[in-house]
Parts: structure tokens; sequence; C-alpha cells
């Protein structure tokens, strides 16, 4: 499975807390941005782990799972 660097969020719907059986739904949700104005405003910014932080936004390579 390919990687997508766009953002993206779960909504998860259902009875909460039941004490029966009921159904659930779960909606997955892409909201595109624009990953080079956003690269723009942290380099205007200085940000730390610049490079990094560009690797994650293009490539979908975060940090915290990358080698050290």
């Amino acid at each position: 499975m390919e990687e997508t660097t766009q953002s993206y969020y779960c909504i998860i719907e259902g009875e909460y807390d039941s004490k029966e059986k009921s159904p659930i739904s779960i909606q997955f949700v892409r909201v595109p941005y624009d990953i080079e104005k956003e690269i723009e405003l942290a380099r205007k910014k200085e940000s730390p782990g610049l490079d990094k932080y560009i690797l994650e936004l293009t490539k979908a390579k975060y940090r915290k799972l990358q080698s050290k």
C-alpha cells in the first residue's frame, strides 16, 4: 500500500458504551491541501528539522519511523 501525503481523519459512528451488539460506521476522509505552500511557510519561519518535515509532507516518510 502506498502512503498518502494528504491529511486524513476517521469518523466512527455507533452506540457508545452499548451493552448489546449494535451497528457501527467507519468513514475515512482525506483532505487535500497545498503542500508546497506549507513548505514555503516552514522555510520562512526557519522551522527546526525542516528537511525531515519536507520528507513527511512530500514522501510520507515520518520522522519517528526513520532510522537515526
